[in-house]
C-alpha cells in the first residue's frame, strides 16, 4: 500500500512540473504587436486601440464583442492597461509597436463587465483549398496568385483568432472524394473529410465559379454556414459558434475548493492523462489526489470561480461526461481517455 501511494505521490510531482504551462486567458501579461503610421503619440495612440481590440476578441473568443458599449468604453482609454511598449522597425512588416497589456486588469473588466472569457483550447479546423489542379481558363500564374494570397490571409486571420489550421493530405482517398463530391456537394465532401480526419469543424473556399473562371474575391462555407460567403466573415462566424458555449465569467479573485468523482480512469496512464486534462483547465490552478477505488478516482480541484463554473467547464471538455447522482453534494463524472 505504501508502494502504491509513493507512485501515486512522484505521478502528482511530475504532473506539476510538466503541466505548468500558463493558460492563454489567465496570461499574467499579453504582448500584442501592431502596425503605426508614425511615431508621434497620436499613432502610437491608435496602435494601442487596434492591438487592444483584438486582445478583447481573443479573451471573449468572440469577434462582434468589439461593438458592445463595454468594450467601447474599455478601447476608449487602451493606456489604462498597458504596462509598457516598444516601437520596432521590421524590414518586411515596417514601423510597428509591441504593446504588453495587464492581463489582471483586463479579467477584472471583463468580470466586472460580466463579459465571457473563452475558455477552450484553440479551435482546430480542417481546411481545403482546392488549389491542387488548375481547372480555370486563366493562365496559371493567376491561378497560383490567387491560391497563394488566399492562403496568406487565411494563415493570417486564423492566427488573429487563436485557430488552428489542419490540411487534408489529399491522397488517392481524398482525390477520390473530391472527384465525385466536390463540385456536387461541397459540405458533403467535407464533411467526408472531416469523419476521416476526426475533425469536427470544417472550413472549404473556392477560388474558381463552374465555369473555370477566377472569383475577384474567393467565397468561403463552414461546418456552422450553408451558404458561401468572404473568407473573413466565414471564419469568424464559425470560430465564434464554436467559442460560443465554451465561455464563463472569470473571477479570479474568486477561489474554491471542490471534490469531484471521476469513474472509468484505467490504469496509471489513464491516471496521469486525466490528470494532465484537468490541470490544463482553464480555472484550475492546483488539484491534489484524494483516493482511488478500482476505476473510480476522487480528486480535489483548487479553481477560481463557483462550483457551478467547475461543473460547466468540465462538461464542455470532450473527455468529460457528467454523471447524474441525483445528490447536489456530488460532483460525478466519467472520464474518455483519448
Amino acid at each position: 500500500m505504501l508502494r502504491i501511494y509513493f507512485i501515486f505521490a512522484l505521478l502528482i510531482i511530475a504532473h506539476s512540473n510538466i503541466y505548468s504551462e500558463e493558460i492563454y486567458s489567465l496570461k499574467e501579461n499579453y504582448e500584442v504587436r501592431e502596425s503605426i503610421e508614425g511615431t508621434d503619440q497620436i499613432s502610437i495612440q491608435k496602435g494601442m486601440k487596434k492591438a487592444l481590440s483584438k486582445l478583447a476578441i481573443n479573451l471573449s473568443g468572440d469577434s462582434n464583442i468589439t461593438n458592445s458599449n463595454k468594450i467601447r468604453s474599455l478601447l476608449s482609454s487602451p493606456e489604462r492597461y498597458v504596462n509598457q511598449y516598444k516601437l520596432i522597425n521590421d524590414q518586411e512588416e515596417g514601423l510597428q509597436a509591441e504593446f504588453i497589456f495587464d492581463g489582471n486588469l483586463l479579467r477584472t473588466y471583463l468580470s466586472e463587465s460580466e463579459i465571457p472569457i473563452w475558455l477552450s483550447d484553440k479551435p482546430l479546423i480542417l481546411t481545403y483549398i482546392p488549389c491542387i489542379e488548375k481547372k480555370s481558363i486563366t493562365n496559371e500564374l493567376e491561378f497560383l496568385d490567387t491560391c497563394d494570397k488566399l492562403k496568406k490571409e487565411l494563415n493570417r486571420l486564423s492566427m488573429d483568432r487563436n485557430a488552428r489550421l489542419a490540411y487534408p493530405l489529399m491522397d488517392l482517398t481524398d482525390i477520390g472524394y473530391s472527384e465525385t463530391l466536390s463540385s456536387i456537394s461541397p459540405s458533403r465532401f467535407m464533411n467526408k473529410l472531416s469523419r476521416r480526419y476526426a475533425i469536427d469543424e470544417w472550413l472549404i473556399c473556392i477560388v474558381e465559379n463552374e465555369f473555370g473562371i477566377l472569383l475577384e474575391d474567393p467565397v468561403c462555407s463552414s461546418s456552422r454556414q450553408k451558404d458561401f460567403s468572404s473568407l473573413g466573415d466565414s471564419l469568424n462566424l464559425l470560430i465564434n459558434e464554436v467559442n460560443q458555449d465554451k465561455s464563463l465569467i472569470v473571477d479570479k479573485s474568486k477561489q474554491n475548493n471542490s471534490v469531484v468523482y471521476f469513474e472509468q480512469v484505467k490504469g496509471f496512464q489513464g491516471l496521469e492523462s486525466m490528470l494532465k486534462e484537468l490541470a490544463d483547465q482553464v480555472l484550475v490552478f492546483d488539484l491534489s489526489l484524494k483516493g482511488i477505488e478500482g476505476d473510480l478516482v476522487k480528486v480535489k480541484l483548487s479553481h477560481y470561480g463557483d462550483r457551478k463554473d467547475l461543473e460547466s467547464l468540465l462538461k464542455i471538455h470532450s473527455s468529460f461526461k457528467e454523471i447524474n447522482t441525483n445528490t447536489r453534494d456530488i460532483i460525478s463524472f466519467s472520464y474518455i481517455e483519448k
